[in-house]
């Protein structure tokens, strides 16, 4: 047999053992075919679609020898059938099939989710708080994260930017016709190292659109869809909130971290839950439903064992400094003459020209130019948090105009603000300007 002969025979034996293990690879084995005009038509169609089909990486699943070409994978097919997964749980890796398009929505069966690839890019946050996204996107390999931003302690429920959510001072009353009626107030607390990005809870989706936009400004908004309070025998019942939205805090200000804080209007909560419920069921928590589109997790408040009081702040990534070390503080530019220095102490009583009683944090100005007067600016931005949980921000900057050599003694005003008399700020939460916090405790004399 000739030499060009042989050279044929060999390619063409080559092109056929490349059609069977790439079938193979795809778990479909081809008839047998015989004439080699027959054979010729099958090689040009496989190469037709190895030419057009785009690169993929080599199946896992098969095991070529050394010597063998590593077999290509065949175009999938477009299907809106689920698409089935193996979950590996030691390593907490989801497996899907190679073939999978990620042109359509993908559905995980045994996470009971439907997810695009562009979720799975940027990380999807699931109800129960674990996040899943790309392992290895070529490899078709899904990663699986334990909760960062769900928990459950004493009832509270962390939603977003590790923002807690405390349930306290639970209460029901008898109402008529065997009804019950219930309440239970939430406070906010930013459980993070740092302070907290705006952000506002909207829990009236329904709620006019420019009342909504006038309480939250700019800051990002959480919709709540509905508020749902479950019983013990299965029973569901509606709840409402006293308003629509609620500040994470003063929206163009982050909030503080370890400090519970509630919202007050006219001296009453605000953030609160009220709902009715039948007199023989037994409330267990209050289940805040998140609008669609939200990518997180359910607000749950527990209704047992509900403290009376919000909880108390969480302090312990400070170092609590006492009022008498703001004296070393001073927030003027030395250079421009004009000089501010804390006296170091506060005095809580009554406050002349006002009503209300509160605590002063005096301070003095000094102009050191004998010749000229100076103008400047304090900013001096700071939040008073006061026990029963509010948080007072005071982040407007002051202008000041001082006459040549002067001093002018002013002071800080912290009113009270609390529903009781006689509460007074406990601490005082300065903001520096590197983005760092300082803490002060108000430990001030009475006059």
């Amino acid at each position: 047999m000739s030499t060009s002969k042989l050279t044929i025979l060999a390619r063409i034996f080559l092109l056929f053992a490349t059609l069977s293990l790439v079938l193979a690879g795809c778990g479909q084995a081809p008839q047998a075919t015989t004439g080699e005009q027959n054979l010729q038509a099958t090689v040009s169609v496989l190469q037709t679609q190895i030419a057009n089909q785009p690169q993929t990486a080599p199946n896992p699943t098969a095991l070529p020898s050394e010597s063998t070409p590593e077999p290509t994978a065949l175009p999938s097919v477009s299907t809106s059938e689920p698409t089935q997964v193996s979950s590996d749980v030691q390593a907490n890796t989801i497996t899907l099939p190679r073939e999978t398009p990620l042109d359509q929505p993908i559905t995980i069966p045994e996470l009971s989710v439907t997810v695009t690839d562009a979720q799975l890019q940027e990380g999807y946050v699931l109800p129960d708080g674990s996040k899943i996204q790309w392992e290895s996107r070529r490899q078709r390999t899904i990663v699986v994260l334990p909760p960062q931003n769900v928990a459950e302690t004493n009832g509270s429920s962390i939603i977003i930017s590790q923002m807690a959510v405390h349930p306290f001072g639970y209460v029901t009353k008898d109402a008529e016709e065997g009804w019950k009626e219930g309440s239970v107030n939430f406070a906010f607390e930013n459980i993070s190292d740092k302070p907290a990005s705006p952000l506002c809870l909207v829990t009236n989706p329904k709620a006019d659109e420019s009342t909504v936009v006038f309480v939250c400004g700019k800051a990002d908004r959480v919709r709540i869809s509905e508020i749902q309070v479950e019983t013990q025998e299965g029973k569901t019942y509606p709840a409402t909130t006293a308003s629509s939205a609620y500040a994470f805090s003063r929206i163009e200000f982050p909030t503080p971290p370890g400090f519970p804080f509630i919202n007050v209007y006219g001296g009453e909560v605000t953030t609160r839950v009220n709902f009715r419920f039948a007199q023989a069921a037994h409330p267990i928590r209050v289940v805040m439903k998140m609008a669609p589109g939200q990518n997180l997790p359910d607000i749950v408040l527990s209704l047992e064992n509900v403290p009376e009081k919000i909880p108390a702040p969480n302090l312990s990534r400070y170092q609590i400094k006492p009022i008498k070390e703001l004296a070393a503080k001073h927030l003027m530019d030395e250079t421009n003459t004009l000089e501010m220095a804390f006296d170091g102490n506060c005095i809580y009583g009554g406050i002349s020209g006002f009503a209300e009683r509160g605590t002063t944090i005096p301070y003095t100005l000094t102009n050191k130019d004998k010749l000229d007067q100076k103008v400047g600016i304090i900013d001096f931005k700071s939040a008073a948090y006061y026990p029963e949980g509010v948080l007072d921000y005071d982040t407007t900057p002051h202008d000041i105009r001082l006459g040549p050599g002067q001093t002018e003694q002013l002071y800080v005003l912290l009113i009270d603000i609390g529903r009781s008399e006689d509460s007074p700020a406990t601490h005082l939460v300065v903001y520096e300007q590197d983005g760092s916090l300082t803490v002060y405790k108000l430990d001030c004399m009475k006059k």
